[in-house]
Protein backbone atom coordinates (compact mmCIF):
# COMPACT_ATOMS: atom_id res chain seq x y z
CA UNK A 1 0.00 0.00 0.00
CA UNK A 2 1.16 3.48 -0.72
CA UNK A 3 0.90 6.54 1.53
CA UNK A 4 -2.34 7.72 -0.07
CA UNK A 5 -4.06 4.36 0.45
CA UNK A 6 -2.84 4.20 4.07
CA UNK A 7 -4.09 7.73 4.69
CA UNK A 8 -7.52 6.97 3.19
CA UNK A 9 -7.73 3.73 5.16
CA UNK A 10 -6.81 5.59 8.38
CA UNK A 11 -9.40 8.31 7.72
CA UNK A 12 -12.06 5.66 7.00
CA UNK A 13 -11.19 3.85 10.25
CA UNK A 14 -11.38 7.08 12.31
CA UNK A 15 -14.75 8.05 10.76
CA UNK A 16 -16.06 4.53 11.37
CA UNK A 17 -15.16 4.81 15.06
CA UNK A 18 -16.70 8.28 15.26
CA UNK A 19 -19.91 7.04 13.57
CA UNK A 20 -20.16 4.13 16.01
CA UNK A 21 -19.65 6.44 18.98
CA UNK A 22 -22.16 8.99 17.65
CA UNK A 23 -24.82 6.39 16.90
CA UNK A 24 -24.70 5.07 20.45
CA UNK A 25 -24.10 8.46 22.12
CA UNK A 26 -27.76 8.88 23.02
CA UNK A 27 -27.50 5.94 25.39
CA UNK A 28 -24.36 7.20 27.18
CA UNK A 29 -26.19 9.44 29.67
CA UNK A 30 -29.77 10.17 30.68
CA UNK A 31 -33.11 8.44 30.90
CA UNK A 32 -34.07 5.25 29.06
CA UNK A 33 -37.10 2.96 29.12
CA UNK A 34 -38.13 -0.29 27.52
CA UNK A 35 -40.22 -3.42 27.49
CA UNK A 36 -39.37 -7.06 26.94
CA UNK A 37 -40.97 -10.49 26.77
CA UNK A 38 -39.51 -13.95 27.28
CA UNK A 39 -39.54 -17.20 29.27
CA UNK A 40 -39.18 -17.67 33.00
CA UNK A 41 -38.17 -21.10 34.31
CA UNK A 42 -38.09 -22.43 37.87
CA UNK A 43 -34.80 -24.20 38.63
CA UNK A 44 -34.57 -27.86 39.65
CA UNK A 45 -38.16 -28.93 39.06
CA UNK A 46 -39.54 -32.06 37.47
CA UNK A 47 -41.60 -31.67 35.39
CA UNK A 48 -40.11 -28.40 34.19
CA UNK A 49 -42.04 -25.32 35.32
CA UNK A 50 -41.87 -22.41 32.89
CA UNK A 51 -44.05 -19.51 31.84
CA UNK A 52 -44.24 -16.51 29.53
CA UNK A 53 -42.87 -13.45 31.31
CA UNK A 54 -42.99 -9.71 30.65
CA UNK A 55 -41.04 -6.73 31.92
CA UNK A 56 -41.36 -2.94 31.66
CA UNK A 57 -38.39 -0.92 32.89
CA UNK A 58 -36.89 2.55 33.15
CA UNK A 59 -33.41 3.64 34.03
CA UNK A 60 -31.04 6.54 34.35
CA UNK A 61 -27.43 6.42 33.18
CA UNK A 62 -25.59 8.35 35.87
CA UNK A 63 -22.21 8.08 34.17
CA UNK A 64 -21.34 6.53 30.82
CA UNK A 65 -20.92 2.98 32.15
CA UNK A 66 -23.11 3.16 35.28
CA UNK A 67 -26.93 3.21 35.51
CA UNK A 68 -29.73 2.58 37.96
CA UNK A 69 -32.80 0.73 36.72
CA UNK A 70 -36.26 -0.13 38.07
CA UNK A 71 -38.66 -2.63 36.52
CA UNK A 72 -42.15 -4.06 36.89
CA UNK A 73 -41.69 -7.78 36.27
CA UNK A 74 -44.37 -10.42 35.68
CA UNK A 75 -42.65 -13.81 35.89
CA UNK A 76 -45.88 -15.63 34.99
CA UNK A 77 -47.82 -18.58 36.46
CA UNK A 78 -46.19 -21.81 37.59
CA UNK A 79 -47.34 -25.22 38.78
CA UNK A 80 -50.64 -27.01 39.12
CA UNK A 81 -51.90 -24.73 41.93
CA UNK A 82 -50.97 -22.28 39.99
CA UNK A 83 -48.90 -19.51 41.56
CA UNK A 84 -48.57 -16.13 39.82
CA UNK A 85 -45.31 -14.30 40.61
CA UNK A 86 -44.71 -10.64 39.91
CA UNK A 87 -42.98 -7.70 41.52
CA UNK A 88 -40.71 -4.69 41.25
CA UNK A 89 -36.93 -4.78 40.90
CA UNK A 90 -34.19 -2.20 41.41
CA UNK A 91 -30.72 -2.73 39.94
CA UNK A 92 -27.33 -1.17 39.53
CA UNK A 93 -26.25 -1.69 35.90
CA UNK A 94 -22.69 -1.58 34.57
CA UNK A 95 -22.31 -1.07 30.80
CA UNK A 96 -19.37 -1.85 28.57
CA UNK A 97 -20.01 0.14 25.36
CA UNK A 98 -18.45 -1.27 22.19
CA UNK A 99 -19.71 0.80 19.26
CA UNK A 100 -23.14 -0.37 18.19
CA UNK A 101 -23.17 -3.03 20.92
CA UNK A 102 -23.41 -2.50 24.68
CA UNK A 103 -22.70 -5.43 26.99
CA UNK A 104 -24.04 -5.03 30.52
CA UNK A 105 -24.20 -6.73 33.91
CA UNK A 106 -26.68 -5.94 36.66
CA UNK A 107 -27.34 -6.78 40.30
CA UNK A 108 -30.10 -5.74 42.64
CA UNK A 109 -33.19 -6.71 44.60
CA UNK A 110 -36.63 -8.05 43.65
CA UNK A 111 -39.67 -7.19 45.79
CA UNK A 112 -41.95 -10.07 44.78
CA UNK A 113 -45.52 -11.19 45.37
CA UNK A 114 -46.72 -14.79 44.95
CA UNK A 115 -50.50 -15.13 44.47
CA UNK A 116 -51.93 -18.67 44.77
CA UNK A 117 -55.40 -17.77 43.43
CA UNK A 118 -56.89 -17.98 46.93
CA UNK A 119 -55.97 -21.63 47.60
CA UNK A 120 -53.02 -20.64 49.80
CA UNK A 121 -52.52 -17.19 51.35
CA UNK A 122 -50.45 -14.87 49.16
CA UNK A 123 -46.78 -14.61 50.02
CA UNK A 124 -44.23 -11.88 49.38
CA UNK A 125 -40.63 -11.03 50.04
CA UNK A 126 -37.50 -9.25 48.91
CA UNK A 127 -34.66 -11.29 47.44
CA UNK A 128 -31.53 -10.74 45.37
CA UNK A 129 -31.20 -10.92 41.62
CA UNK A 130 -28.48 -10.55 39.01
CA UNK A 131 -28.15 -10.74 35.25
CA UNK A 132 -26.32 -9.79 32.10
CA UNK A 133 -27.19 -8.92 28.53
CA UNK A 134 -26.45 -7.22 25.25
CA UNK A 135 -27.99 -4.18 23.57
CA UNK A 136 -27.67 -3.61 19.83
CA UNK A 137 -28.20 -0.07 18.51
CA UNK A 138 -30.92 -0.18 15.82
CA UNK A 139 -31.50 3.58 15.42
CA UNK A 140 -30.04 6.69 17.03
CA UNK A 141 -31.93 6.20 20.30
CA UNK A 142 -33.48 2.72 19.89
CA UNK A 143 -31.75 -0.49 20.99
CA UNK A 144 -32.73 -4.15 20.84
CA UNK A 145 -32.01 -5.77 24.22
CA UNK A 146 -31.45 -9.45 25.02
CA UNK A 147 -30.87 -10.34 28.65
CA UNK A 148 -30.74 -13.20 31.13
CA UNK A 149 -31.57 -12.73 34.81
CA UNK A 150 -31.66 -14.98 37.87
CA UNK A 151 -34.10 -14.27 40.71
CA UNK A 152 -33.04 -16.02 43.95
CA UNK A 153 -35.40 -17.67 46.45
CA UNK A 154 -38.62 -16.33 44.93
CA UNK A 155 -42.11 -17.79 45.39
CA UNK A 156 -42.66 -18.53 49.02
CA UNK A 157 -44.41 -21.67 50.26
CA UNK A 158 -44.65 -23.87 47.14
CA UNK A 159 -41.90 -22.59 44.87
CA UNK A 160 -39.08 -20.90 46.90
CA UNK A 161 -36.57 -21.55 44.14
CA UNK A 162 -34.33 -19.69 41.79
CA UNK A 163 -36.12 -18.46 38.68
CA UNK A 164 -34.24 -17.76 35.44
CA UNK A 165 -35.59 -15.23 32.98
CA UNK A 166 -34.50 -14.86 29.34
CA UNK A 167 -36.04 -11.90 27.48
CA UNK A 168 -35.82 -9.89 24.28
CA UNK A 169 -37.10 -6.35 24.00
CA UNK A 170 -36.73 -2.75 22.87
CA UNK A 171 -34.94 0.02 24.76
CA UNK A 172 -35.46 3.73 23.99
CA UNK A 173 -33.13 6.51 25.22
CA UNK A 174 -34.55 9.98 25.83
Amino acid sequence: MNIRQNTLLGIFFIFSLMWSAASSASSLLGIYAGASVGRAEVANTSPKLDSTATKVYAGYRILGPLAIEVAKVNLGEFGSTPVKIDGVSADAVLYLPAGLINVFAKAGVFNWNADYNGTIPANNGVDSKFGFGVEYNLLLNVDMRVEWEKYSGVGGANINENISLLTIGVNIAF
